[in-house]
């Protein structure tokens, strides 16, 4: 019984501290004061970082859009090169037509009465797939 009463006069008596009230405000004070700087440095950083990443976001969306409207001298050279596109498919397909309306043999149109006369002339007057001439007198 007698380690019991000295226990609990320990454990209850106000006076028996771990360590000095100096030391445990010390303590606390330099916990303090190290959360304030790491939450100051984070602030900081945190700040820099989001700044840094609007200003390009900003930079950019600028820079595209005066990059991507073209000048005047840019608008009339793509329209000549559309026309010049436009013209030279234009002059292909006219050669492409006027060479298919030739045939191989003296470049005769396929057409050509007198291609057809001759014909009439050397098998009869059977259709051949050409275009009937009327005969003249």
């Amino acid at each position: 019984m007698r380690k019991s009463l000295v226990y609990m006069n320990a454990v209850s008596s106000p006076a028996s501290h771990l360590i000095e009230p100096g030391a445990k405000h010390f303590l606390f004070r330099t916990l303090q004061k190290c959360h304030e700087v790491k939450t100051q440095y984070f602030s900081i950083w945190f700040n820099l970082i989001v700044f840094l990443a609007f200003s390009i976001t900003v930079a950019l969306i600028l820079y595209f859009r005066y990059k991507g409207a073209p000048s005047n001298y840019e608008k009339r050279m793509k329209m000549m090169r559309d026309q010049q596109y436009v013209l030279s498919k234009i002059q292909y397909y006219h050669d492409e037509k006027k060479r298919a309306s030739y045939t191989n043999i003296g470049d005769l149109p396929v057409n050509h009465p007198d291609y057809d006369i001759a014909l009439r002339r050397m098998y009869g007057s059977g259709d051949f797939g050409v275009a009937k001439i009327p005969r003249t007198p």
